[in-house]
């Protein structure tokens, strides 16, 4: 049986996850739809509609694999996945701090998606029994013109799983 690779599972249970958070958050918590438009890879932004829909959900996130590291898969195996999440929005509003404020809002959303899904679901579906995520960093897109603007940031993930 060939299974698929951790990096992969990881983006795609990811994907998965924040694809289903509800567009508003129920009372009592910070859970929503970080974006729009949730994908495992990129797409062209010139295909994407942006602008907020009928929920308020705008903008786009893409979960792009990075690297592998200190992989050890003898024994159950761990090693650490590296990916990014693009954050992207669009203002039209002629003052660029608003565009700031909304992807701002749209990374926040994000981070709450992340950790909720890595507390709540993330070890389950790469059967690990540790899974620690974190943010390395986070930067910004400097060539952004007009009404886009786009963050990156590292993920890193390091994962365990026990020899049967």
């Amino acid at each position: 049986m060939i299974t698929s690779a951790v990096w992969y599972e990881l983006i795609k249970s990811l994907r998965d996850y924040l694809r289903a958070l509800p567009s508003v958050p129920s009372e009592g918590s910070a859970l929503r739809l970080p974006a729009k438009f949730i994908e495992g890879g990129i797409l062209r932004l010139d295909d994407l509609d942006l602008s907020p829909g009928d929920s308020g959900v705008g903008g786009a996130i893409f979960l792009i694999r990075h690297r592998e590291i200190n992989e050890k898969l003898f024994k159950g195996g761990n090693g650490t996945a590296v990916f990014y999440a693009d954050n992207v929005v669009c203002c039209n509003d002629a003052d660029p701090l608003s565009r700031y404020w909304q992807l701002s809002n749209q990374e926040d959303y994000f981070k709450e998606g992340l950790t909720a899904w890595a507390l709540q679901t993330g070890r389950e579906f790469i059967g690990a029994d540790i899974l620690n995520v974190d943010i390395k960093e986070t930067t910004i897109d400097c060539n952004n013109e007009g009404s886009i603007l786009k963050s990156r940031a590292t993920i890193r993930v390091t994962w365990s799983k026990r020899a049967i």
